[in-house]
C-alpha cells in the first residue's frame, strides 16, 4: 500500500496464531487514518486501551440501535437521511467537513 509491504495470509491456522501474538496485535501506523498530527482516531486507526473504550462503546450504542435485528435498517435510513440533509446544507460553500456531523446526540 503506497509504500509499505502488505502480507496476506490464507491459511486460517497461521492467521489464528500470528493474531493471538502480542507482537501482531497493533494496526499499522497510517498517515492517512490520522486525522491531526499527535493522535489517530476511531476504531480503524487507534491500538490498546482507547480502542478497546472505542469498540465497547460503538458495540454498545449499536446493540441499543438493535443490532442484529430488523429494526435496525430503519434506524440506519433514519441516520443516513439526517446525514444527507446535513451534507446538503454545505452544498456550494467552501469549507471543512460539517462540525454538526461529529457530535449528533
Amino acid at each position: 500500500m503506497g509504500s509499505r509491504f502488505l502480507v496476506f495470509l490464507s491459511d486460517y491456522k497461521l492467521i489464528k496464531e500470528l493474531f493471538s501474538s502480542q507482537t501482531f496485535a497493533n494496526r499499522p501506523d497510517l498517515s492517512t487514518l490520522t486525522l491531526s498530527e499527535d493522535r489517530s482516531v476511531g476504531m480503524v486507526a487507534t491500538n490498546g486501551p482507547h480502542w478497546q473504550e472505542i469498540r465497547r462503546f460503538t458495540l454498545r450504542h449499536l446493540r441499543d440501535l438493535g443490532m442484529g435485528k430488523s429494526r435496525i435498517l430503519s434506524t440506519v435510513h433514519y441516520e443516513v437521511s439526517e446525514l444527507v440533509k446535513e451534507i446538503k446544507k454545505e452544498t456550494g460553500k467552501p469549507g471543512p467537513f460539517p462540525r454538526a456531523l461529529e457530535s449528533r446526540p
